[in-house]
């Protein structure tokens, strides 16, 4: 899917929606752009970023405005993403989008980037350990790992938001659910609904993900795992109002200078 209309034409024939990651990536570039996540999160990455900043790389950069956003302010930059729709999506205006860590050049970065609850996603925990073992080779001796991740304390019950936008002739409604699940997990349910503003038509769909939520102890340790030295957390800052009080925070580690 290339555009907001290719996603409405296919929803509107009935086509297989494989997830809000793959079918319906320009849907979410649309409506996570509307929130206003993404001078934030380009803030407190600057902000907690080592100095004298070269390279940096972006784990799960999704639609790309993130990974736009770093290049126009460091020298290189490149972004990653295992979903082959995302990464299309975001080679449209930003730099190049890998699909893995591990194919990153060792001892090369000094700033590493994973907003979006990008840790949540990767499962299970063998494979969240593997990724941050990537990124600790990946970083430079002094080199800082940024994330933010969904804060369990913040997940005791059902969370809900909505968001209504218009973007290139459509409106659409955006309304999500986070609901505990097993294990400190959650399920995130996503609904859109559509409007053709020319034609009136609509399409709608239904999406749900599975991702982990995170305490700043449990995450500390996982950095731990990873010859990772944690090095502060902090509350999430980049997105306020619209019930995200206590949802996330911040977190920072840095790759050891004397190994």
């Amino acid at each position: 899917m290339n555009s907001l209309g290719d996603v409405f034409a296919h929803l509107r024939s009935d086509g297989d929606v494989d997830g809000i990651y793959t079918t319906l990536a320009p849907l979410y570039r649309a409506t996570y752009a509307a929130r206003g996540r993404i001078e934030g999160q380009l803030a407190v990455a600057s902000e907690h970023a080592p100095p004298h900043v070269t390279n940096v790389f972006e784990l799960g950069c999704g639609t790309g405005d993130l990974v736009a956003a770093l290049d126009e302010r460091y020298p290189r930059v490149v972004g990653l993403d295992t979903s082959a729709e995302m990464c299309h999506v975001a080679a449209a205006h930003g730099p190049t989008c890998r699909a893995s860590a591990s194919a990153l050049a060792p001892s090369t970065f000094d700033l590493g980037v994973a907003m979006g609850a990008v840790l949540g996603h990767i499962q299970p925990a063998a494979e969240r350990k593997t990724t941050l073992t990537h990124v600790r080779d990946a970083l430079a001796p002094g080199g800082r790992f940024v994330c933010s991740v969904h804060d369990r304390r913040g997940l005791s019950e059902p969370r809900r938001r909505r968001l209504t936008t218009t973007v290139d002739g459509f409106r659409i409604h955006q309304y999500d659910v986070q609901r505990p699940a097993a294990d400190g997990t959650f399920d995130w349910q996503v609904s859109f609904e559509m409007t053709d503003l020319d034609s009136g038509r609509t399409a709608e769909t239904t999406t749900t993900t599975r991702l982990r939520s995170f305490t700043p102890e449990e995450l500390t340790g996982l950095f731990e795992t990873a010859d990772l030295r944690p090095v502060r957390t902090t509350p999430r800052e980049f997105v306020a109002g619209d019930g995200e009080d206590g949802r996330a925070f911040v977190a920072v580690a840095e790759r050891p200078r004397d190994r």
